[in-house]
């Protein structure tokens, strides 16, 4: 799990391979995507965490690598 500055939670699902994130009271928003909506190609991810400049790491086991993707906020 990872928490942001504004409270957000993203919590990376390595059974179902995806990253939900839920707001600060704890009421479920999306799931990550890509650009183009579709989800994100990850391989059982494992570790998450968050820098100070809004980009997302993940660790991946099946995929054996380290993903870093900028966090957009939506208008």
């Amino acid at each position: 799990m990872a928490i942001s500055s504004l409270g957000e939670t993203y919590v990376s699902d390595s059974w179902l391979n995806v990253i939900q994130v839920f707001d600060a009271a704890g009421s479920y928003v999306a799931t990550l995507g890509d650009d183009q909506g579709r989800l994100l190609d990850l391989g059982s991810p494992n570790g998450i965490a968050l820098d100070r400049q809004g980009r997302l790491f993940i660790a991946e086991r099946l995929a054996n690598r380290v993903q870093v993707r900028e966090l957009v906020d939506e208008p």
